[in-house]
């Protein structure tokens, strides 16, 4: 199987975020593999091993996405792609697509995994953008995965509980929390992801965001404590406060 899986380079969750002027300075936060990208690293591994073929790892960005790229080799991937774009961090999920696009509509994959959702920017829409420019079938939030005669049985988290799908290949995957457990890079996977050589692609076309940023502000939140004598009191409260 030829397997590519997308991963992103985010800002780390813990990390405190800071404005000065309106501008968030990104290079002096800690950038990570996107954790959901991970479950998609993993199940792509699982289905090489099992399976046999190639799974190359491909990010849109700079040199955050190089890291995050570089542990995906560390985790047991066979290769590497580095779409160049240095603004890629405020670049939109659609712009971001037609850059994946570009890159994948001639290498002719069997799967194309992610990450259901990126837990900086919260979006999840590169995948559903890609798979509509590949004009493949799509499947957001699988917790469960088997190939079968050229078709994924995929396990789908809803709603109202687990709902079981059968995709034709090639298809584009979104991969959820409990789909599998993430390996840990061994030792000689890190030191091969140090001398690893990622191909490098500058894009033809600069695609522009569909969304642009013009300033950034940081959420206030104002709380007031109330003490109600008794249940009347405390249900008009809620009434007044717009919350029944």
């Amino acid at each position: 199987m030829k397997i590519f899986v997308l991963v992103r380079g985010g800002i780390d969750t813990g990390e405190s975020i800071s404005l000065s002027n309106g501008e968030l300075d990104i290079e002096k936060l800690m950038f990570i593999t996107n954790p959901f990208d991970e479950f998609a690293i993993e199940a792509a591994l699982q289905l090489k091993e099992k399976f046999g073929g190639e799974v190359t790892a491909i990010s849109v960005g700079n040199k955050h996405a190089e890291q995050a790229l570089r542990n995906a080799i560390a985790m047991g991937v066979d290769h590497a792609i580095l779409v160049q774009r240095d603004d890629y961090f405020w670049l939109g999920a659609q712009a971001t697509a037609k850059h994946l696009a570009d890159v994948l509509k001639d290498r002719e994959p069997d799967l194309i995994l992610a990450g259901t959702i990126s837990t900086d920017m919260q979006r999840g829409a590169v995948p559903a953008y890609l798979s509509r420019l590949l004009e493949l079938p799509f499947v957001p939030s699988i917790v469960g995965l088997e190939i079968s005669d050229s078709k994924a049985i995929v396990t789908r988290e809803e709603d109202w509980g687990q709902t079981r799908y059968e995709v034709k290949l090639p298809a584009v995957l979104g991969c959820d929390k409990g789909l599998n457990q993430p390996r840990l890079p061994s030792f000689r996977g890190v030191m091969k992801a140090k001398r690893a050589k990622i191909e490098i692609v500058t894009p033809e076309t600069l695609y522009e965001s569909e969304t642009h940023v013009t300033g950034l502000e940081m959420a206030t939140r104002s709380r007031k404590k109330l003490v109600f004598d008794d249940f009347d009191e405390f249900y008009n409260a809620l009434k007044e406060g717009g919350v029944l």
